[in-house]
């Protein structure tokens, strides 16, 4: 513990710390989204409207995507209530690997920010985030 400054507020801080990583990776995501769906409307013109629908899927709420092969993690899982996988081997050369890891690390960080928040009171959540965590 460092003198002068609380545990809580150390807590609140770390979870506002974290939840600002969050939705960086999150703003990440949507660029590495829309990027795939341009390079795959260029590259390969009858798969255009798939990769679009991918992106906007992911762009409206990113946890209807899993990452394909991406074991489920004991306890809470990100991508629980996703709708359909994003595969690799269906997508070549149009930044599919890119989009994958940047879906996988904003799963990653939302569970990270979702630990430090659960440790909370609800107080503390308040302060940390002032609108609730939202995915």
């Amino acid at each position: 513990m460092v003198p002068g400054i609380s545990t809580p507020s150390t807590r609140v801080q770390k979870c506002d710390q974290e939840y600002k990583k969050f939705l960086e990776r999150k703003k990440t995501l949507h660029i590495k989204a829309w990027q795939f769906a341009g390079n795959a409307k260029n590259q390969y013109p009858q798969k255009g409207a798939e990769a679009e629908r991918i992106a906007k899927l992911i762009e409206g709420d990113w946890q209807k995507i899993r990452p394909h092969g991406l074991a489920e993690p004991l306890g809470f899982d990100p991508f629980g209530q996703a709708t359909e996988e994003f595969k690799l081997s269906q997508w070549a050369n149009v930044g599919e690997t890119a989009l994958y890891t940047a879906l996988t690390a904003c799963g990653e960080a939302f569970n990270w920010v979702r630990g430090f928040y659960e440790k909370l009171s609800a107080a503390e959540k308040l302060q940390a985030i002032p609108g609730g965590l939202k995915p």
